[in-house]
């Protein structure tokens, strides 16, 4: 029996009353063998018993009793799409993820924004989606590597002839 913890951020938590009923939604939820609620973090910190218990099912308590996940949004720099086939098969992928809640692809500019519930689907989660269609996460620091650097002529007064002489 592996357990797992998962650290739920909540919208909307503002009084000891929040806190006794986003616990007891919790605790409803098959799988899940402790779960606490803290107001200063807005945050739940569910145990949970792999197998027994999904990210899914606790993501509906919290909605069903009138409270929100907090989303993290994030843009993915993805290479090797090549046309709208591509596009099609990255978006299913992530958003099969559990606990994105959007995605959006440019083929144009190959970015992927994703919103997703932090805690429930992780970078690496959104990376290994990717990876499975044959497409790739690029680095941010890989891709300011890549980038050609610009220069720049600068005028320092100077006549160099033609028509500022």
């Amino acid at each position: 029996m592996n357990e797992r913890v998962i650290v739920l951020p909540i919208e909307g938590m503002t009084c000891g009353n929040c806190v006794r009923r986003i616990e007891q939604a919790l605790h409803e939820v098959e799988g899940v063998t402790n779960a606490r609620a803290d107001l200063a973090t807005k945050t739940a910190t569910v145990h949970i018993v792999d197998g027994d218990a999904n990210a899914e099912d606790l993501m509906q308590a919290i909605r069903i009793i009138g409270y929100h996940l907090s989303m993290d949004k994030v843009v993915l720099s993805i290479s090797g799409m090549t046309c709208f086939n591509c596009v099609r098969e990255v978006d299913t992928a992530l958003s099969n993820v559990v606990g994105v809640t959007n995605v959006s692809i440019s083929l144009m500019t190959e970015k992927a924004v994703v919103s997703y519930v932090p805690g429930i689907a992780t970078m690496q989660d959104l990376k290994d989606a990717v990876a499975k269609t044959g497409k790739r996460v690029i680095d941010p620091d890989e891709l300011n590597r890549n980038k050609p650097t610009r220069r720049y002529m600068v005028n320092t007064g100077t006549p160099r002839g033609g028509c500022c002489t």
